[in-house]
């Protein structure tokens, strides 16, 4: 193996350590009142979307969470989503080092049967282990907040980040809820674009999909 190639081994390694943060805010409670307290209207349907009087999915609540790529598109021009598999349920999205991109991610909630079901509150996405500062901004761009939206200036720098997503408590799996990945972020790295059709092979389709029977998971 070449050295840039070992150079990108060793950034793929270190984005495998990354923390993640678990935590809330508790609820506060209201504020103390003398005057007559209103009938209390009955609690949401822990199934029911926000914003929504009927949700089209199936029940909740929600059980397992994935987080993939939707669309990338680099220098202004739609590109292929290339990936490196690291191992065994380990995958990595890689992206030209010397090239500006603009990545949108897909989230998808499912039930303990495993079907697409409703939700209560709106999703929330943390970038994880950005320690050379390439995304320069984040954030859904969807109603629902179910499409996440990441810039990347790499400027040259082989880099590497994670992004999970977090919904009714349940956190996000990287690619696929129900496949062999462990629950973690889903990571990309950054690396010279002459070496990623080699060292990145997979071309990633969207919705489980990739491109050449040796990608599929």
């Amino acid at each position: 193996m070449s050295q840039p190639f070992r150079h990108v081994t060793q950034s793929i390694v270190l984005a495998v350590l990354m923390s993640s943060c678990r935590g809330g805010s508790p609820t506060q409670p209201p504020p103390a009142s003398n005057s007559p307290t209103p009938a209390t209207p009955p609690p949401s349907s822990p199934s029911a979307s926000p914003g929504s009087a009927s949700c089209p999915f199936a029940p909740g609540p929600v059980q397992r969470l994935a987080l993939a790529p939707r669309a990338l598109t680099s220098n202004g021009v739609p590109a292929q989503m290339r990936t490196r598999v690291v191992g065994p349920g380990e995958e990595v999205l890689c992206l030209d080092q010397d090239k500006s991109h603009r990545l949108d991610f897909n989230l998808n909630q499912r039930n303990a049967q495993g079907q697409e079901c409703c939700w209560v509150d709106d999703p929330r996405y943390r970038v994880r282990g950005d320690a050379d500062h390439i995304v320069e901004s984040a954030g859904p761009i969807d109603d629902n907040s179910f499409i996440f939206r990441v810039r990347v200036e790499p400027r040259g720098h082989e880099a590497s980040f994670g992004v999970e997503a977090e919904l009714d408590g349940v956190f996000s799996y990287p690619w696929q809820s129900g496949a062999q990945y462990p629950r973690e972020p889903l990571r990309v790295i950054t690396l010279a674009g002459d070496d990623i059709p080699a060292f990145c092979a997979c071309v990633y389709l969207g919705n489980g999909g990739y491109e050449g029977g040796s990608c599929v998971r």
